[in-house]
């Protein structure tokens, strides 16, 4: 039996307003092309948008850079987490379904991406009223802890086939491995900000430090605590 012709966008559309008939349309492996196509482009207009809004607050080819590497490290991470996915289905006995696996991960993907572009408007909100660099960079952090949790939640719902013991278990690896994916992606494609006395404008960094680290820093500067060897004055100052 042939597969149904619809649009992408109304995969779409189902991930805001139908989440149930999209996960069964993704476990019953429904016209998969549409709904990979619908993700992927949720993910590259959502992520990509939000990485406009970020890059803003250095502007001219920062806007650009950001909105180019928020859908390559959603993508990444995807294309990376699925496969472990599917690995988990078959440590239960199950049968491997790279394809459904691989649309569920995107489907979260999708949410988050959509959860950046309404939390959007408060990055731009933040770089028009003057939010220092740091605390500037505490607010990206906490939108993307907020798109994570949509994130989870989806995949949460999107393997609540197995019973509640098993769903949790899985969910949680998954999670750990989300958030470990998650964080090397997001530090092998930075910077996405910029600090304001920087003059070049790199595409990516060499992988020096973590992003650990860097989070600390972040908070400890947002506070005024700064340390000199990490962020040393120009001579002269």
């Amino acid at each position: 039996m042939s597969e149904p012709n619809t649009n992408s966008w109304n995969y779409v559309e189902q991930l805001l307003q139908n989440r149930s008939a999209l996960y069964l349309a993704i476990e019953r492996e429904t016209n998969s092309q549409a709904i990979m196509r619908g993700m992927l482009l949720a993910i590259l207009v959502g992520a990509a948008a939000f990485g406009a809004a970020v890059g803003s607050y250095r502007g001219g080819i920062q806007t650009l850079y950001a909105g180019m590497k928020f859908p390559l490290v959603l993508l990444g991470t995807a294309a990376i987490c699925a496969p472990v996915l599917t690995t988990l289905e078959m440590a239960l006995g199950r049968r491997a379904r790279w394809r459904r696996d691989l649309m569920l991960v995107a489907a979260a993907m999708a949410i988050g991406s959509l959860a950046l572009v309404a939390l959007a408007p408060l990055i731009v909100l933040g770089d028009v009223i003057g939010l220092s660099y740091h605390r500037f960079i505490l607010l990206i952090g906490l939108c993307f802890c907020a798109a994570g949790g949509t994130m989870l939640k989806s995949l949460r719902t999107g393997i609540g086939n197995l019973t509640r013991s098993l769903a949790l278990g899985r969910t949680m690896a998954l999670l750990t491995v989300f958030a470990i994916v998650g964080m090397q992606m997001s530090w092998t494609f930075r910077p996405y900000v910029l600090r304001p006395r920087a003059e070049a404008v790199p595409f990516m960094r060499s992988l020096d430090g973590n992003l650990i680290d860097a989070a600390i820093t972040s908070w400890r500067s947002a506070r005024g605590q700064y340390s000199r060897d990490e962020a040393p004055l120009p001579e002269g100052s």
